[in-house]
């Protein structure tokens, strides 16, 4: 399905510092389709969790 919906892209974008082999077919089903395939090793930085926040009533 996911090599499927690569040829719908515009662009593809990998993130993180792990390339699994699904995400090396989709990226090689990219280039050979002649769609950008843009990589970014960056370390992702954790977000801080979002607090819940009540409403007023």
């Amino acid at each position: 399905m996911g090599l499927r919906l690569v040829e719908l892209c515009q662009q593809v974008n990998v993130y993180g510092p792990v390339l699994t082999p699904e995400m090396q077919a989709e990226a090689q089903r990219a280039h050979d389709l002649g769609i950008p395939v843009i990589f970014d090793q960056k370390r992702l930085e954790k977000t801080q969790p979002r607090t819940k926040q009540g409403r007023a009533r």
